[in-house]
């Protein structure tokens, strides 16, 4: 230890160097920290536990389940229409991350049993039309899972694989942005009147709603799209729908209503005013009647797939009924709608959160608690900050190994710090308080340090030894949690002694005399005694 340290102090720029260089290519790998709290992911692949949530993700997309909770209150109800749109649009919102897979919510069952009658799923946009709806839902088997009619409450059940809890982590932020961002929690519903502009900015809140949940890209063109194909009288509208599905769609009707079909010619003669079979253009004019609601979505989809929406197929058809709406949400008003994301990941992020949040105040305490003791004991606050920096460069390295290496902050390793701070503190009180010492004794601050390490240095590097050897037995640990941080643990052990005696050594040989003589002087008590010694 003599013979090293003698090297260090009288090449200081090259052995500070080099720790700088060696710090910072640690440092480049800090930002790769991922964080993970899944138990599994630390257990063996031949655990139980591990082996169930691997059938579960393999057979059934998921093992685990996210709440979207809403609640009707106020003037409210679970059959309004726009609540049930909610719950469909957050969960075709959640149906854009790759981590979920099946989702079970009122709103879809809503739309699927309008599949149907019309043979397009939605939630139809009238309340009107929910009563119908809800005549025939409830008391169906197993609705009372994501439905109580006594609460006004409704959930969605979303299925996510949990294998990542950063990626649920980023599922229900995303969940809740959306949420704030276009979910209604105060609203009226009133009868639509196209000519109203507020009921007009309504109908476009909930267009775009529907476009942002689907991943898709919303513009005004849309709004004006569905205004325009709302607005136009059934004649003019036809106009523009290709003929040879206007033909289809009357021949289907014709065949429903048990008449004969007619061929493409007499239907060209039909529409272009000449002359054909009377009851044929009766029928036509009930056609036009009946299958209004259809005819304004079949021309809103041709003119919304002209536009560069991202929506699919399946999606555009879906948007295209929104044509036909009755009534629409109003900003302000007495129904009330709560909106929740819950479940137990999301729980375990909000306790690794907490878990986080804690061992940083925690470290941080310490820093200024340690801070404070040796401010006091070295009567410098400089010295005070000095004695912080082989601890805070240890920190620092240890972080980047974990980058490096692709450990994981976790329950176990998010502890590091606090016990390198409370560990690595000893290597310096140790090393401080015989410098004091050697530095009274010979009054120069090069022998000082080369004693130091020769007798408190070498009591250093045994404690290290023995702490390592003791933390080191977690390596053997079946558990990847515990196994990591006996790892990083025992590497911090190693990393705060070697940055003691090759850190403090530079810096006590960089300070001035007048420090150190501030530093190293006895305390007042010792003073005194030695007055009264030298006066016995």
């Amino acid at each position: 230890m003599r013979n090293i340290t003698e090297k260090i102090v009288h090449h200081r720029a090259i052995t500070l160097s080099i720790i700088l260089v060696l710090i910072g290519l640690t440092t480049f790998f800090i930002p790769k920290i991922k964080s993970d709290m899944q138990i599994e992911n630390f257990m063996s692949e031949k655990t139980h536990m591990v082996q169930g949530s691997n059938f579960l993700r393999k057979n059934f997309g998921g093992n685990d389940y996210i709440f979207v909770d809403l609640v009707a209150k106020g003037d409210n109800s679970f059959r309004d229409f726009y609540f049930n749109r909610s719950i469909r649009d957050i969960s075709m919102y959640a149906k854009n991350y790759s981590i979920v897979s099946q989702i079970t919510n009122i709103g879809d069952v809503v739309a699927n049993l309008t599949k149907g009658f019309i043979g397009i799923a939605y939630v139809p946009g009238s309340n009107y039309a929910m009563e119908q709806n809800y005549m025939l839902i409830e008391g169906s088997e197993g609705i009372d899972q994501i439905l109580s009619s006594e609460k006004n409450e409704a959930i969605s059940q979303i299925m996510v694989n949990t294998k990542s809890f950063s990626d649920v982590k980023v599922l229900e932020k995303s969940l809740k942005d959306f949420i704030d961002k276009n979910i209604m929690k105060n609203y009226k519903i009133e009868d639509f009147d196209i000519e109203n502009p507020q009921h007009v900015k309504a109908y476009g809140n909930e267009i775009k709603q529907f476009v942002i949940s689907r991943g898709g890209e919303y513009d005004d063109a849309i709004l004006d799209v569905m205004i325009n194909a709302k607005s136009q009288e059934i004649d003019a509208l036809i106009k523009d729908i290709d003929t040879k599905t206007l033909f289809n769609m009357f021949n289907n009707y014709l065949e429903y209503n048990e008449e004969n079909q007619i061929d493409y010619d007499t239907f060209s003669n039909l529409i272009n005013g000449n002359s054909v079979d009377e009851y044929i253009s009766e029928y036509y004019d009930y056609f036009l009647y009946d299958y209004e609601p259809n005819l304004r979505a079949t021309y809103a989809k041709k003119k919304l797939e002209t536009l560069n929406t991202n929506l699919s197929e399946k999606h555009l058809e879906e948007l295209s009924q929104y044509v036909n709406d009755e009534q629409v949400p109003v900003e302000k008003g007495n129904n009330i709608l709560e909106v929740r994301v819950t479940g137990i990941p999301v729980l375990t992020n909000k306790v690794n959160d907490m878990v986080f949040d804690n061992q940083k105040e925690s470290m941080m305490l310490a820093y200024v608690l340690v801070f404070i003791l040796f401010a006091i004991q070295m009567h410098s606050i400089i010295l005070g900050l000095l004695a912080l920096i082989p601890i805070t460069l240890t920190i620092i390295v240890n972080f980047g190994i974990m980058g490096l290496t692709g450990i994981s902050l976790n329950a176990a390793t998010v502890t590091i710090a606090s016990i390198t701070i409370g560990t690595g503190i000893d290597y310096t009180i140790h090393y401080l308080s015989r410098f004091k010492k050697e530095y009274r004794e010979s009054n120069d601050k090069f022998k000082a340090a080369v004693r130091t390490s020769a007798t408190s240095g070498r009591a250093i590097v045994i404690n290290s030894l023995a702490v390592i050897l003791g933390f080191a037995t977690f390596i053997f640990s079946e558990i990847g949690m515990l196994k990591q941080f006996g790892i990083l643990t025992a590497t911090a052990m190693i990393v705060a002694p070697f940055l003691t005696l090759t850190i403090f050594p530079i810096l006590m040989t960089l300070l001035s005399e007048k420090l150190l003589k501030k530093f190293s002087k006895e305390s007042i008590i010792k003073q005194k005694l030695k007055k009264r010694e030298e006066v016995a």
